[in-house]
């Protein structure tokens, strides 16, 4: 009993083991195991290829391009397109230079006119404002607009404040694009915004920054009206002297942080907000129905911003 015992125990490990070459006995004939293949990045569904793209920078998915044709179609549909001097240019040109400035639209038109303009999550811009991006920001605009991006950052640093700020063209930003019902975060820096006639805001926008941004007041107000869904709002260096003020209620608004403004007064209509800032000179302040409100800063502007805004 014991030999048939072990007898029996040795050819259930037989049957059970596979052999070098693949197979193992059954019956007397060999019965070949499948062997999975190994899976590759580019059998993976396209929103898993972009998240593991996003895990990237744009340089890294730059140097990819070297190992196959397949790596260099992966640019095409980067979901984090970021641009400023240190991710987009060599280093080899001065800043403000013209080379430099060169070097940037050079590069910038170069990714975007190899991506496909899908599964674009976020895209910004950072860099030194001269008219020679003028046309080219015009361009970039159009391109964040078709592909319906969510975050959009552009700041644009100028020599100094007596230059121009750049106009965004916000028509295209318009609903009519389906891009308005995307975005949810919004950066602006040195820019200037004009509402077009027909403006139907921006309903899913969750946070707003806006930085030395020209706009009217009536501009700012019928703007902030559209943000329904606004849960954050910042505002630095709003230099017109008028009133700060949006008589709809923004329902949603926790955050409201206002630096360094000329505005007379702030009103806002806000149930749900937390957090209040104000860095600047004290106005009157109407946040009546903001009962839930945990966290007030107030704080005077630095002297030596004094001749800076």
């Amino acid at each position: 009993m014991k030999d048939a015992a072990g007898g029996e125990g040795h050819s259930a490990v037989q049957a059970m083991e596979v052999d070098r070459s693949g197979s193992q006995p059954c019956q007397g004939k060999p019965v070949f195991k499948k062997r999975r293949e190994k899976l590759q990045f580019f059998d993976l569904p396209i929103d898993m290829q972009c998240k593991i793209l996003s895990e990237l920078t744009l340089k890294e998915v730059v140097r990819t391009s070297v190992l196959s044709a397949k790596w260099r179609s992966a640019r095409t549909m980067y979901p984090k397109l970021r641009f400023d001097a240190d991710t987009i240019c060599s280093g080899r040109n001065k800043c403000w230079s013209k080379q430099h400035t060169e070097e940037f639209i050079k590069n910038v038109n170069s990714v975007l006119k190899e991506h496909n303009g899908s599964f674009v999550e976020n895209f910004e811009v950072g860099f030194e404002f001269n008219g020679e991006l003028v046309t080219h920001l015009d361009n970039w605009a159009r391109f964040v607009a078709a592909s319906q991006t969510k975050n959009l950052v552009l700041v644009l640093v100028p020599a100094n404040t007596s230059v121009p700020r750049y106009s965004l063209p916000v028509e295209l930003l318009d609903s009519g694009t389906g891009f308005s019902v995307r975005l949810q975060h919004i950066h602006l820096g040195f820019v200037s915004i004009k509402l077009p006639v027909q403006f139907s805001g921006f309903p899913n926008l969750r946070k707003l920054d806006l930085d030395l941004v020209h706009v009217t007041a009536k501009d700012l107000q019928d703007l902030l009206s559209t943000c329904s869904n606004l849960e954050s709002l910042r505002i630095m260096g709003w230099l017109l002297h008028a009133e700060l003020r949006v008589p709809n209620p923004l329902c949603n608004l926790r955050y409201l942080c206002v630096q360094y403004c000329n505005n007379t007064k702030i009103e806002f209509h806000a149930q749900r907000l937390k957090t209040f800032v104000l860095n600047g000179e004290p106005v009157p302040i109407n946040l009546a129905e903001s009962l839930e409100l945990e966290n007030v800063d107030f704080s005077p502007k630095p002297k030596f911003l004094l001749n800076m805004l």
